[in-house]
């Protein structure tokens, strides 16, 4: 029911907000052998297409790399080889059921054995968790970083839980992965030890 909710992303929307313009350049930029940056692009210094007077001033966004680590946009590149224009929505819908996934797994590691209504109800929770909604319904880099963080959780409770060395080392790559789409990804890091 959660998947079938998020087909919306789909949907022929403009998709103009200020990041996904960003990451779409930024991906045409990379698919046009230019590099990851947006210097020679049309968005630096004039209004944004959202035609409310938006600019991206070029000292901030026009460096010769991009200001977030590149592996959200060399995820969507990777997409948009594939699948061309579907590769934004895909690449939410795809955010999305790795999350899932990572958190019915996370809760069968916390509470153990997890089936019938407590099954159904982390499920829920899961399917409907209101900043995975929000982030999936958008182009950002933070629904692949929030499903990889997701995971990273996963993976680290299951490990320490058994003492598997190389489960945890499986668990600090998918973090390191988290955090080469945004740095911000490390804020799990503390909670993740605590659980």
């Amino acid at each position: 029911l959660g998947l079938l909710c998020r087909l919306v992303i789909f949907a022929p929307a403009p998709h103009l907000e200020g990041d996904e313009i960003l990451y779409r350049v930024l991906v045409g930029q990379l698919e046009a052998g230019r590099g990851y940056t947006l210097q020679g692009t049309e968005v630096l210094d004039v209004p944004s297409a959202t035609g409310v007077g938006r600019s991206w001033p070029a000292d901030q966004y026009g460096r010769a790399l991009f200001f977030h680590p590149p592996g959200g946009i060399a995820f969507f590149w990777l997409l948009y080889r594939l699948a061309g224009a579907g590769a934004f929505p895909l690449a939410q819908l795809l955010s999305y059921a790795l999350f899932f996934w990572s958190m019915l797994a996370l809760a069968r590691a916390l509470f153990p054995p997890l089936g019938g209504l407590r099954l159904h109800l982390v499920a829920a929770l899961a399917a409907f968790t209101p900043i995975m909604t929000h982030v999936t319904s958008r182009y950002w880099l933070d629904g692949p970083m929030l499903a990889l963080a997701t995971l990273a959780a996963a993976l680290f409770v299951r490990a320490a839980g058994r003492r598997d060395a190389r489960g945890v080392a499986l668990a600090a790559l998918a973090m390191g992965a988290a955090s080469w789409i945004k740095v911000a990804a490390l804020v799990a890091v503390p909670g993740m030890l605590l659980l």
